[in-house]
């Protein structure tokens, strides 16, 4: 493989925002499946692989969808989404993680109760880096993609997987918004690399005090309007 150029790889993940307000300009086909082509490259636990991606670009399923979450987030600007893809994790592959293998393959799978923390994170690692995966890729072609987290919380989860035929080994990840930005995003800022990156020890001095963070709470309530 030829070196690929780390400043063009780190200005893609710079150039990496959360859209609010997307256009409701359609997302070609095309654009959607090479999103979900990268996404199906990402790292795995034991290279299981575990994801599975619902397209939903039909706006009455979209609607439903989101009408679950109502009361929870804003969904008016979402319903403007050209499409929202359905990132979800096959709890059955936990069996081939470390700390499911000293229980049974086949009673793992027929009762699919007995699980344990350490799978459970493996699994969400595996998620998490095909969802950023799809973010990525997404910023390469120029879209605005936007987290819609709320679907893995119930009641909604329960409402969204009936709604989509999903069945009960599967799990819902997240969800992602995706489509053309209406605006360019507000620059972002970042902790500077000295405060965050620690040798061989942690120090106490770099990080945050409590007063810090309160204040960032302060200022993040005040930016979304979001209720204490």
């Amino acid at each position: 493989m030829s070196q690929l150029d780390y400043n063009d790889l780190l200005a893609l993940m710079k150039a990496r925002r959360s859209i609010r307000r997307l256009k409701p300009d359609p997302v070609p086909d095309e654009a959607v499946e090479k999103v979900l082509e990268a996404a199906r490259w990402a790292p795995s636990g034991a290279n299981t692989q575990p994801w599975e991606f619902i397209i939903v670009n039909d706006d009455e399923i979209k609607n439903k969808l989101l009408d679950t979450l109502v009361g929870t987030i804003d969904t008016d600007h979402l319903r403007k989404a050209s499409v929202l893809i359905v990132v979800c994790g096959d709890t059955r592959v936990k069996v081939l993680y470390p700390g499911g293998r000293h229980l049974d393959y086949i009673d793992r799978i027929k009762d699919r109760v007995q699980q344990t923390e350490i799978t459970d994170d493996i699994l969400n690692s595996s998620l998490s880096n095909t969802f950023l995966y799809m973010l990525l890729a997404a910023t390469s072609l120029g879209l605005g993609t936007r987290y819609i987290t709320s679907t893995r919380r119930q009641p909604a989860h329960l409402k969204i997987k009936e709604l989509l035929n999903i069945p009960e080994y599967l799990v819902i990840y997240d969800t992602i918004a995706l489509g053309y930005p209406i605006s360019e995003p507000r620059p972002k800022t970042m902790k500077p690399f000295e405060q965050v990156v620690h040798i061989n020890k942690f120090d106490e001095t770099k990080g945050p005090t409590d007063d810090d963070i309160l204040e960032e709470v302060e200022k993040v309530i005040k930016r979304y309007g979001l209720m204490r």
